[in-house]
């Protein structure tokens, strides 16, 4: 082949150059002494074009494959990053109570959850003939501009992202004006419920029926469940299983930003797993709201997201929000609690949490100093 352009080879030099030329250049570089010496002569790459040559080579060809397709979805869909306005841009309504609605190749079976964004329901892929989870876009038959970006954020993050403590995401698609994607279907609950039904007065028996680890763990004994040693050591082991999954995320330029225990789903055996990535910041993207706007969920917010100032806001948030939620979960009280969401903030700023071991004695003391 003729030698590539600068351009080709300035994104060489940076981890960039993808596509199928990609072995005819690599081919070509390593016997041009021309093209060899131009790569030399490459200026050095900045912090930010270091971060972006790290991503690009930790993606295999298979995930850069699946999120080329997600792109290609997406494609023609004008998004402003930012929390002003209610731009409609769809209009489709779903019910809370299915019969066998579809969407798709997809049944409705029922409705697990639902929030701002849209709706989570139990489906199954009528051609595959299994379960999923399928996410709606939907805001009352309307939704904005963010809500497809943060939608399509959340799309563009499981294209990256294939570990066994993140759920996966199967695929994503457009059916008459109504983003959707599906997912791997977690048969339990997620772990917010598990600790309101433990500690309530009266626990929910049908929250707890979906978490069968915790008899298992409470067997034989008459303690209270977070002092009872077998659990302590088994949620401290899934919540390392969900740092190594982070951290992961992170080696691709993914921060979550908004872990929390209604994130973290629980199988029926007891397995965490990380979920919605919706707000999640991706290499060196734009926010999704506007400056200064606080991202994430108050109670679980590092320092840095609950100021609201222009400050970086990197991996370590991601460590702050596990850390609060493993407080949580080893003393059914939250890290920081306030009526409102500026007293919280300024709580998380100014000071400084009770001791676990004061709440629950049972946690170990060099546990409780890594927490």
């Amino acid at each position: 082949m003729n030698c590539p352009s600068p351009e080709i080879l300035q994104q060489l030099a940076k981890g960039a150059c993808t596509g199928p030329f990609l072995d005819e250049v690599l081919e070509h570089t390593s016997c041009c002494e021309v093209c060899l010496q131009t790569l030399e002569n490459t200026p050095p790459l900045s912090a930010d074009e270091l971060l972006e040559s790290r991503i690009a080579q930790s993606l295999t060809l298979a995930e850069f494959n699946k999120e080329a397709e997600f792109k290609r979805i997406f494609a023609g869909t004008t998004v402003a990053n930012s929390d002003q306005g209610s731009e409609e841009v769809g209009r489709e309504v779903f019910p809370v109570e299915v019969n066998k609605t579809k969407l798709g190749d997809f049944r409705l079976v029922r409705l697990i959850a639902r929030g701002g964004m849209g709706m989570v329901y139990e489906a199954e892929q009528v051609s595959l003939e299994r379960r999923v989870a399928i996410k709606i876009l939907s805001r009352s038959g309307q939704f904005s501009d963010r809500d497809v970006q943060r939608f399509q954020n959340e799309a563009m993050a499981a294209a990256r992202l294939d570990h066994d403590h993140i759920v996966p995401i199967n695929s994503v698609g457009k059916v008459e004006g109504c983003y959707f994607l599906t997912m791997k279907f977690i048969d339990g609950s997620d772990l917010a419920r598990i600790m309101e039904a433990l500690s309530a007065d009266e626990p929910d028996g049908s929250q707890l029926a979906k978490a069968p680890w915790l008899n298992e763990l409470q067997l034989g004994r008459t303690e209270k469940v977070i002092s009872n040693d077998s659990y302590i050591r088994f949620i401290v082991s899934q919540f390392a299983e969900v740092a190594d999954a982070l951290h992961y995320a992170h080696d691709r330029g993914i921060i979550h930003r908004d872990i929390k225990p209604s994130n973290l789903l629980v199988n029926k055996s007891g397995r965490f797993w990380i979920s919605d990535f919706g707000i999640a910041k991706l290499d060196q993207s734009n926010e999704l709201t506007i400056t200064g706007a606080v991202v994430g969920t108050p109670r679980y917010m590092s320092p840095e997201q609950a100021s609201g100032r222009r400050v970086a806001v990197d991996h370590r948030t991601d460590i702050y929000s596990l850390g609060a939620t493993l407080y949580e979960a080893l003393t059914l009280r939250p890290i920081f609690d306030a009526a409102g969401q500026y007293e919280i903030y300024t709580k998380i700023a100014e000071e400084e949490p009770v001791h676990p071991r004061q709440l629950n004695p049972a946690i170990p003391l060099d546990l409780e100093t890594i927490i």
